[in-house]
């Protein structure tokens, strides 16, 4: 039997690209095309939202975590193309709890194809490493804004405020007035620098770099870093 009659041993139709035995509409119809996961879990921060994805912690709308972390454990069939998994709602079960609806689309060889199933979620409130550190008031950086005749002009102060960007206002976890200026306490060291080095782009500044509470901690040498900054 030559390769053009080739047929579909479910529905006999001939001259079409078989996907094993079958056509790609009788594949979409009798194959598992996704096993999806019984039960999804997701850890959410309490206090700021984030959730915990791909072992990071990011702030994304829920479906599109949802929908993510279910595509990520969820077995796929290699001949699927143009994959869409989208999680539309939230709801309770009595018997299952709280369960996700999800929807599943896409193509098989031409052949489309959409799937309805629900998930049971678990949901765990927890407290993300960012959050930890600003309830803890744990920092890497200090920001030391002051003037350079001695007292801070609050035209200046107001300057540096309006030049935090959202990452550096989450990253922020103290702020000290002084009667020499203001103090700035960030989680990240790598955040206060570029805090420091946005601000020296829109006004003239002099800075000067030092640490403090030096130690050796699992082999590795830490130290908070004081970042003098005089405008």
């Amino acid at each position: 039997m030559s390769e053009m009659t080739r047929f579909c041993v479910s529905c006999g139709r001939e001259g079409v690209q078989l996907v094993g035995s079958l056509c790609p509409s009788c594949y979409v119809e009798r194959t598992e095309l996704i096993k999806f996961p019984d039960e999804v879990e997701v850890r959410r921060c309490r206090f700021c939202g984030s959730s915990w994805f791909d072992r990071k912690w990011v702030k994304l709308p829920e479906q599109e975590v949802l929908a993510a972390t279910i595509s990520q454990t969820s077995l796929i069939d290699h001949n699927i193309s143009s994959l869409k998994i989208e999680a539309s709602q939230i709801r309770f079960d009595p018997k299952e709890g709280k369960v996700v609806e999800v929807t599943a689309s896409g193509h098989v060889h031409g052949a489309g194809f959409r799937l309805n199933r629900s998930v049971r979620l678990t949901e765990r409130n927890v407290t993300c490493d960012s959050c930890l550190k600003k309830r803890g008031k744990k920092y890497e950086v200090v920001v030391q804004l002051r003037g350079k005749e001695g007292k801070l002009d609050e035209g200046v102060k107001r300057l540096f405020e309006e030049s935090l960007d959202k990452e550096a206002l989450d990253n922020l976890c103290d702020v000290v007035s002084l009667r020499e200026g203001v103090d700035y306490y960030f989680i990240s060291k790598s955040v206060g620098k570029r805090v420091v080095s946005r601000f020296s782009q829109v006004t003239r500044v002099w800075v000067t770099e030092s640490h403090e509470g030096e130690r050796v901690r699992d082999g590795r040498r830490e130290s908070k870093l004081i970042l003098a900054v005089r405008a």
